[in-house]
């Protein structure tokens, strides 16, 4: 069955199912990113066939919203910067 019927099944399966996804695109890959209570699946479809699948799971704990949300976004601008850093030491010189 190639990558791309196995995309179709699996989708399907989840629109028969009433399971919200959303599609992304990646450089190899289709994304379909699924939401479900207390996980979150990313369902990776390769330009090689393969299929790989990350889940990110809930432990149900509520945390402290502010210290999260902050953690969370230095995190994210740091995640940021070390990207934007390295795009630029492997930018072609002009």
């Amino acid at each position: 069955m190639s990558a791309l019927a196995k995309l179709i099944d699996f989708t399907t399966g989840l629109e028969k199912n009433k399971i919200y996804y959303r599609l992304e695109k990646s450089d190899n890959a289709i994304v379909v990113a699924i939401a479900i209570p207390g996980e979150r699946w990313d369902a990776r479809f390769l330009l090689d066939g393969s299929i790989e699948l990350e889940k990110f799971l809930s432990d149900g704990e509520v945390a402290d919203v502010t210290d999260e949300l902050e953690k969370l976004l230095e995190r994210a601008i740091r995640e940021i910067d070390t990207a934007r850093d390295r795009s630029w030491q492997e930018a072609p010189d002009a």
